[in-house]
């Protein structure tokens, strides 16, 4: 039992070490590593990172409360693999591809119909994507999956969400046919599910949307695309004349729809070439246009005065009073929410975790603080919940396979005493709903 202890304890300071070299990279470095991270949202999950903490001495698990993003996904728009398509169509027609443009165009019009009418669809790689993560869920809890303990799992209405949810819990089932799992998709639960949306009575018409037009941002954000984008440098080696990009809509919107069709490769099952061939300064200045969207849309940005990350108390209840619930009743043993990466930024700049939660003045430092490709495909949040035997219970929270700190004091952290835990939430919920009450929707 020592011997085990030992080796769990370094695995986990092991972990803390490569957590920590990381964070000591910047974020273009990071990129230069590994370069499927410029697709930001579109990066895949690591499964080879793992830290796992030692909980205190006679403390087993008993309930799991999570909330994930769905798994790797077909672009989003629907807009994007056709353009892409009958842009170089119309180039090869017309004679002005140059060679390399040539040997794009070859590989994208064979791989076309594997992509066509596929916008937002969940692939195969996230269906595995969720495998492996229940999979991983069940063996570091087997306690709460015993017999047939009763599942709660739920969903958004969005197809990819439900297929993630299916995919989740049919491997749950599998590892344990006994389960009890009830799956449930209902626009009655979208204002918790994705409180940015309507669907929550707290958001208004003007505050919905990623790429909103009434957002109080949108200035800065066109300023900063201006500034850092460059589309010759990408389209100049695929076509003889760049006037000609201007028949199929401005150079900066197929910039981008090249962009955004490059960086899903690696989620629908294909080699990340396509991104290889943007050049890298303008690769890496696409992911930070789009990194910089994500942080004043949903992130820290102070010209909202928090409202964009507000909404998501609702989210943050659900979990807290089905919790107190469900350990008070013991009906349940997990909650399962499927729903989108939004979301999930959201809960952490509300929880106020560290790399979440900071605010900068300056947009070139943005990649500094905030890395939207820290939500990749299939991330998912975790409050685990464990009990001794003398019905004392601690809360432990983690961020795709990994411990995460939170501003709360403690003797043992990452493992918090319920009562505190639960004590921070309501402060930050509160405060949540208060930014809400004082804030208003852009006109």
């Amino acid at each position: 039992m020592i011997k085990h202890k030992f080796f769990k304890a370094l695995a986990f300071l092991i972990g803390l070490f490569l957590a920590f070299s990381l964070s000591a990279q910047t974020a273009i470095e990071q990129i230069e590593e590994d370069p499927v991270k410029a697709g930001g949202v579109m990066n895949l999950y690591d499964f080879d990172i793992t830290s796992h903490a030692v909980a205190p001495e006679g403390y087993k698990p008993f309930y799991v409360s999570h909330f994930g993003r769905h798994g790797a996904r077909y672009a989003s728009s629907s807009k994007v693999y056709p353009i892409i398509f009958e842009l170089f169509e119309d180039a090869s027609k017309k004679g002005l591809l140059t060679a390399q443009g040539e040997a794009f165009w070859k590989k994208y019009e064979e791989m076309y119909p594997s992509l066509a009418n596929r916008a937002g669809d969940l692939s195969a790689v996230g269906q595995e994507q969720e495998r492996l993560i229940a999979e991983r869920m069940y063996k570091a809890y087997p306690e709460v999956f015993e017999d047939s303990a009763k599942v709660d799992a739920r969903s958004t209405y969005v197809p990819r969400c439900v297929m993630t949810m299916i995919a989740f819990c049919d491997k749950l089932k599998a590892e344990n046919p006994s389960l009890d799992i009830v799956k449930t998709t209902s626009y009655t639960d979208m204002g918790f599910m994705n409180p940015t949306s309507i669907y929550n009575p707290d958001v208004k018409k003007t505050d919905e949307g990623l790429e909103n037009s009434h957002a109080v941002w949108n200035d800065a954000l066109n300023s900063f695309k201006a500034e850092k984008l460059h589309p010759e440098k990408l389209f100049s080696q695929f076509f003889t004349n760049l006037d000609f990009l201007n028949e199929h809509g401005s150079p900066a919107k197929l910039e981008n729809y090249f962009y955004l069709m490059a960086v899903s490769m690696p989620c629908v099952g294909y080699p990340n070439d396509f991104a290889k061939m943007i050049p890298f300064d303008e690769l890496s200045a696409l992911w930070e246009c789009s990194n910089y969207m994500y942080y004043l849309s949903k992130g820290p940005d102070g010209r909202q005065g928090g409202r964009q990350w507000a909404f998501s108390w609702r989210l943050l209840d659900n979990i807290i009073s089905l919790a107190e619930s469900d350990i008070s009743t013991g009906k349940y043993c997990a909650r399962l929410r499927f729903g989108h990466d939004i979301t999930l930024m959201n809960i952490m700049a509300l929880m106020g975790v560290k790399g979440w939660c900071e605010p900068v003045s300056d947009a070139d430092s943005v990649k500094d603080v905030w890395q939207d490709f820290r939500v990749p495909m299939a991330s998912n949040i975790q409050f685990v919940f464990y009990r001794n035997s003398s019905g004392d219970v601690i809360v432990r929270l983690m961020y795709n396979d990994q411990d995460v700190t939170l501003p709360i004091e403690s003797v043992s952290a990452p493992y918090y005493s319920m009562a505190d835990f639960t004590r921070f939430c309501e402060g930050r919920i509160a405060a949540a709903k208060n930014i809400i009450k004082n804030t208003k929707a852009p006109k």
